[in-house]
């Protein structure tokens, strides 16, 4: 018997420090996720190249937002300015492969066909757009005190 995998949307936002900016960064994405091996996991459909892994699915968030910041860290060390990280966060957060968006579009049909998970989880039946904001943010004003936010999971409906 096959695991179901399910569609999240989820958000993100994080203050993030690097050599070259100091940004706050809010991440609208796309995920799915599946049991496995006794595990929770989420996997990145945007963005792609991502996983996170737990023993339920508060777990495989969090492990799922730990990797996306190291990432996120990264890419800041690694850019010269603020508008050079925006745009590498930009195509990061849009990459995926169309395996995954097919994967996610069949996900989301068994949902909306009345074959959801059992869980008590809100649902979205919006199509939200994946996408990014870079806002800049300075350590002397207190922007890297922002809240740090990782938004339960919504099932895409």
């Amino acid at each position: 018997m096959t695991t179901p995998t399910w569609p999240l949307y989820f958000c993100i936002r994080r203050p993030i420090q690097g050599r070259g900016c100091v940004a706050s960064v809010r991440i609208i994405g796309r995920a799915t996720w599946t049991l496995d091996f006794g595990k929770t996991w989420l996997y990145g459909v945007n963005p792609g190249a991502m996983a996170g892994c737990g023993q339920d699915l508060d777990g495989a968030l969090r492990d799922f937002t730990e990797h996306l910041t190291g990432v996120l860290a990264d890419f800041a060390d690694g850019a010269e300015d603020l508008d050079s990280f925006r745009r590498t966060v930009e195509r990061f957060v849009n990459a995926t492969d169309d395996d995954s968006v097919v994967e996610w579009d069949a996900a989301r049909e068994r949902v909306r066909s009345g074959r959801g998970p059992d869980v008590s989880l809100a649902r979205e039946v919006r199509e939200l757009a994946a996408g990014v904001e870079v806002q800049p943010a300075s350590p002397e004003s207190g922007a890297l005190a922002l809240a740090t936010e990782a938004s339960l999971p919504r099932i895409a409906a």
